[in-house]
């Protein structure tokens, strides 16, 4: 399965840390919509931010979602990366360009201005996001093609768990209540850079092995991911 065959099966997303000029003038909650079941995440990964983020916000005021208050953060990766936008409602990934309703088309026009996906140079990353309550971290969940292969507790103490993807494979580390991934056999090794993971509904993904990891918490989550 290649690149982007393997996004539209996936919870693959890219994260940073930190809220940037770019959306400086946005005051955090960012909008107000209607409350009721289910979540919202939109992220981005592009080098054209300014006009992303204007875009967005049209998009999330025109748009009746299933959310009440939208949060944003955004940062900025360093080296060659390939672009691209997800959208994630009620935890399952949509598929944007086929699904047909109304949001899916508007995010597929954002996608085509923004000639993603591509691959793009130091690119930033830019995450909308529908405010949850935080539960507790319990498992580290393993999945390959979307398939629950493994499972941890997260307070577990593990230096060096071993996990076979379609390529080749990861090594997780699980400490002090976090995951990371401490080597890859993947060429750009993102995933590693990354850093840990430790709020339920956080993932990180090997997009050439196939591999999700995912924080599993006691209730509702916030879907928040890093891809590579």
């Amino acid at each position: 399965m290649d690149r982007r065959a393997f996004l539209k099966h996936s919870a693959i997303w890219t994260v940073g840390l930190g809220i940037g000029p770019a959306l400086s003038r946005l005051a955090s909650p960012l909008l107000a919509a209607p409350r009721a079941n289910g979540h919202f995440v939109l992220n981005l990964l592009t080098d054209q931010p300014e006009l992303a983020a204007d875009r967005v916000v049209e998009i999330l005021k025109s748009a009746r979602l299933p959310l009440g208050k939208v949060k944003f953060r955004q940062a900025t990766l360093s080296g060659r990366h390939v672009g691209d936008v997800a959208l994630i409602r009620n935890h399952e990934l949509v598929d944007y360009r086929t699904a047909g309703d109304g949001l899916s088309r508007r995010v597929l026009e954002l996608a085509q201005r923004l000639e993603l996906p591509r691959v793009v140079e130091h690119p930033r990353w830019l995450k909308f996001w529908s405010e949850a309550d935080a539960p507790q971290a319990q498992r580290v969940n393993v999945f390959h093609r979307n398939v629950l292969v493994d499972q941890f507790e997260i307070r577990q103490h593990l230096d060096a768990v071993q996990v076979r993807g379609s390529q080749g494979g990861v090594t997780l580390k699980i400490e002090k209540g976090q995951v990371r991934v401490l080597s890859a056999s993947c060429k750009h090794q993102t995933c590693v850079k990354l850093g840990p993971i430790s709020r339920p509904g956080e993932n990180l993904v090997c997009i050439p092995n196939e591999l999700r990891i995912e924080i599993e918490g006691a209730g509702p989550s916030e879907v928040d991911s890093r891809a590579f």
